[in-house]
Order: C-alpha cells, then sequence, then structure tokens
C-alpha cells in the first residue's frame, strides 16, 4: 500500500479550520504535487479532495496580500495545471490517464485564471515570460496557455495564441490551435483555414481541428466567408483521391449557404462518371448523396441527373414532389447499411460466438455472422473488394489484401471462415489496428490501407476495454478516413463498438437475444 506523505496529511488536516498564507499553500501544492509524482500519495478520489482543500485555504489566505509576480502560489499552481502534460509525460498506449488529472489540472488552471483576472502583471507573466521563453518546460507552457484561455478576454488573447500557433514544439501549437477553436472571430476562422490542408500529408493544422471549430461557429459565419471557405473545397471534393474528397466534404456539411447543393450535385457526378475505375467509391457517392437528402428531404440516391433537375427547379421557383427513390436492393449486415465497395469485416470467434444466435434457433452467433457477411458480398456484387479479420485470443486475417467479392472468392472465404470456428477470448484491438494497417509507430500505412469501412461484430466485452479507441482513432482519422459500422450481440458490451462508430460517422446497432 502506497504511503501519503505525512506533512500533506497534516496539513490538510488543520484546513477546515485554519486559512494558510500563500507561501505556505505554495509549499503545500509543492508537497502535494511530488507525493503523486513520486508514487508516494495514490491519486484517488480522496487525494483530489486534499488538494481542493489545499487550493481554497491558500487562495483565500492569500487574496489580501500584497505580492509581487510571480508568486510562489503562481508558481506552483502553474506546475500543478501542468501534470501530465508535454512530450516527457506521454503514457503508453496501453495505459490512458488518469481522469482524475485532467480535474487536478482544470482545478488549478480556473484558481490561477482567477489571480490573473486580479492582476494584469499575472497574464503578462503567463504570456511572456512562460508561453514564450523557449528555454521554459514544455509542460509549464502548455498549462500557460491553457490558463490564459480560460480567464481572459479573447481580444487580448488572440496574437498570443496566433503567435504560439506556428511556433515549436508541436505540442504547444496544437493546444493554441485547441484553444482558439470556437471563437467567432472571421480572423480566427481564416487564420485556421488557411492553415489546414485536405491533402494526404496535412497542412499546419489538422483538420479534424478546423472542423471542430467550424461546428462552433457556423451559425455565426458571413455570407463571404462561407463562400471563400466553399470555393476553396470544391475542387477538392472532386479529386481522384477519395480520402481528400472525403475530407472536404466533412468541411462542406457543416456550411449553410445554398450554393452547396450545386457544389455537391457536380461532385457527385463527376464521382459517378469514374463507376467501374479503380479510383471509384461507392460510399463516396452514397455520402454525397445522402449529405442531398438531408438537407432537402428528398431521396433521389447517386443520379446527378435527377439531383440537377430538382435544382433547375428550385432556382426557377417551382415545387417538385418527393420522390420515389427505385434505387437496387441494399446490401445489409443484419440491419446495418455499409454503402462501401471496399469493405473489412471484424467479426468475433471468441467462445461465446458459439452460443446460441436466439433462443428459437439452433444457428449459433458465429454461423448467423458468416451467413450475414457472405450476403452482403453477394449483394454487393462483383464491383465490391472485401477483406476479413477473425478475433479471439489471436487474429487472423483471410487475404493480405482486398479480394473481389466473386462467387468463387465469396466460396473460399466460407470455407475459410467454417473452418477457422469460434474459441478463445475476445481480443478487438489487434483486428482494428491490423484493419486499420498501423505501422509499429502507430500512424496509418496508405499505402496498404485499400478499405474506406470496416464493419465489426463483437458479442461481448473485450479485453483491452474501450480506453485505447479515441487516442488510436484521433491520431489516424484525418488521413484514413475509414467509418467503422458496429454490431453488437447481446447486453454484455463495454462501450468499445459505441466509441469506433460514434468517433468514426458510423452506425452502432445492438441485438439482444
Amino acid at each position: 500500500m502506497k504511503l501519503v506523505s505525512i506533512f500533506t496529511l497534516a496539513l490538510v488536516a488543520l484546513l477546515p479550520s485554519w486559512t494558510v498564507d500563500g507561501d505556505a499553500g505554495a509549499k503545500a501544492l509543492r508537497t502535494w504535487l511530488k507525493d503523486v509524482q513520486r508514487g508516494n500519495l495514490e491519486l484517488d478520489s480522496d487525494a483530489f479532495n486534499s488538494l481542493r482543500r489545499i487550493l481554497d485555504s491558500a487562495l483565500s489566505g492569500a487574496r489580501a496580500q500584497e505580492e509581487e509576480v510571480p508568486h510562489p502560489l503562481d508558481e506552483a499552481l502553474l506546475d500543478l495545471a501542468a501534470m501530465g502534460l508535454g512530450p516527457h509525460h506521454r503514457r503508453s498506449k496501453s495505459e490512458p490517464e488518469n481522469p482524475l488529472s485532467v480535474k487536478v489540472r482544470d482545478a488549478a488552471r480556473r484558481r490561477l485564471a482567477q489571480r490573473m483576472d486580479a492582476s494584469s502583471d499575472t497574464f503578462d507573466w503567463l504570456a511572456r515570460s512562460v508561453l514564450q521563453e523557449k528555454k521554459e518546460v514544455v509542460a509549464r507552457r502548455i498549462a500557460a496557455l491553457q490558463t490564459l484561455a480560460v480567464g481572459r478576454a479573447e481580444g487580448a488573447l488572440e496574437p498570443v495564441l496566433v503567435t504560439a500557433s506556428v511556433r515549436k514544439p508541436a505540442e504547444l501549437r496544437r493546444a493554441a490551435i485547441n484553444a482558439m477553436c470556437g471563437w467567432p472571430h472571421s480572423s480566427i476562422t481564416a487564420f485556421l483555414f488557411e492553415r489546414t490542408s485536405f491533402e494526404e500529408e496535412g497542412g499546419a493544422i489538422e483538420l479534424s481541428m478546423f472542423t471542430k471549430h467550424l461546428e462552433q461557429v457556423s451559425s455565426a459565419l458571413s455570407d463571404e466567408e462561407e463562400a471563400r471557405i466553399l470555393e476553396r473545397v470544391a475542387g477538392n471534393l472532386a479529386a481522384d483521391d477519395w480520402r481528400e474528397a472525403a475530407r472536404a466534404l466533412s468541411v462542406v456539411r457543416l456550411l449553410n449557404t445554398d450554393e452547396v447543393y450545386p457544389t455537391l450535385i457536380d461532385a457527385l457526378e463527376a464521382w459517378s462518371l469514374r463507376r467501374g475505375e479503380k479510383i471509384a467509391s461507392r460510399r463516396l457517392e452514397t455520402d454525397l448523396a445522402d449529405e442531398l437528402t438531408r438537407r432537402t428531404g428528398r431521396a433521389m440516391g447517386t443520379h446527378p441527373e435527377r439531383w440537377r433537375s430538382w435544382w433547375k427547379l428550385v432556382q426557377e421557383g417551382k415545387v417538385l414532389p418527393p420522390d420515389e427513390e427505385g434505387e437496387r436492393t441494399e446490401a445489409t449486415f443484419f440491419s446495418l447499411r455499409p454503402s462501401s465497395d471496399r469493405v473489412t469485416f471484424i467479426i468475433d470467434r471468441s467462445g461465446s460466438m458459439s452460443a446460441k444466435f436466439s433462443p428459437d434457433t439452433t444457428r449459433s452467433r458465429y454461423s448467423q455472422a458468416v451467413e450475414q457477411t457472405l450476403n452482403y458480398l453477394m449483394i454487393s456484387g462483383e464491383e465490391t473488394l472485401f477483406n476479413v479479420i477473425l478475433f479471439s485470443n489471436e487474429m487472423l486475417r483471410y487475404k493480405p489484401r482486398l479480394q473481389v467479392a466473386t462467387e468463387r472468392n465469396r466460396e473460399a472465404l466460407e470455407r475459410w471462415l467454417l473452418y477457422n470456428g469460434p474459441e478463445g477470448g475476445t481480443h478487438l484491438r489487434e483486428a482494428v489496428e491490423s484493419a486499420l494497417e498501423l505501422r509499429r509507430d502507430g500512424d496509418v500505412d496508405l499505402g496498404r490501407l485499400e478499405s474506406d469501412t470496416v464493419v465489426v461484430l463483437c458479442d461481448g466485452a473485450t479485453y483491452a476495454g474501450p480506453d485505447w479507441v479515441l487516442p488510436t482513432l484521433e491520431r489516424v482519422r484525418d488521413r484514413a478516413q475509414v467509418v467503422f459500422h458496429c454490431v453488437q450481440i447481446g447486453r454484455e458490451g463495454d462501450g468499445t463498438l459505441e466509441l469506433l462508430s460514434s468517433a468514426s460517422g458510423g452506425d452502432f446497432i445492438q441485438i439482444s437475444r
């Protein structure tokens, strides 16, 4: 059992009835932080509550003092706000951060921001002596930036953040950009957009950061701002690289101008003309048509000529009745409709998949999954490329590359699936990393990644749990542009499938039997 610092416990015991001055408070905060960092104090709810009492008592005692800046209390608060930040505090991928560390940083930032609001000298110290000092510890520079964003007027802070967003190290740049997201200032929107790239290598700003900003300010954009953004991304929507087009579509979805309609129709026409070519993308065609349907309430499918006729009538001021689609039969996996011609299935083959799919059938969950996979590929036809990854205690991959869904390949797949029946545990993470073609450094290998859609089926809690999902997808989502659709059989999930689907823009269903 970890030992708790005698000094910290003794001081905290006195805090309910005593107020300490700023110097004593700073000393208590530094002692608490050292105890946590050295492992003498476990960061649990009791430790966090003791920290809050120290913070409240220290700030109460320091309020009336005439202090030089930075006061030892400011320094101690900044160190707390920096706990766990920066390149030297990175955790391994298998060890997620203690949620209480986030609360510690938030509590310290709020207290330091209160002192900053009461003193312009504290603002100047953070903005100049800490943030802009290259010799300063990176974690403290990030903490200073985040504190400035919490407690100061945006007008005074904007030039500080803009400067930080173009400086090294990368962690500081990202923190500055993240702090600017959501500001309804045309200058900030223009600054972020000009530095965002839709190509594979990316720009100075990640696409997800710009879309995060746009989600929060889209209703405040002027017509001129929307026109500039749309003009820039229109060409990307029709680019030969489907990933580049998908990135552009993620921005167009957030625009409100009517000029979006002809832009989407032009892009849909460009992609429909590529059908049968190597660069064709059924998923992208469907995504473009779905966006038009979302905006209009009309279902005219992936037919640009129908949409163009509708837009002409709209321009002429005529009313078009809802269109009856008449599309071909859609391929489904259970009740999901993953419209894609480059799909990888990840299927659970753990021992529990041998259980009955439902009480009124003798078919196992695994047999049902095999049947659904084969039916999807049969209906999708030979325009579809596919792969299958099975997971239990080990991962089994059907082929190194995607296969054409010919009858012969489907029959070979069926034999392989039935030969590798259920056994073992539920190690999903390795299968997802394989589907994403992740290298040893954790980045995606776009030269090998062929799928634009991954369909995952699982019937229980996974070995690694859900904590790895968001860090993995945040690292590769902008470049990979892969969507995860997930099926959970039963009620024993742990949230992994929900996170995979929601964080990638896919669908999730639960089948309770």
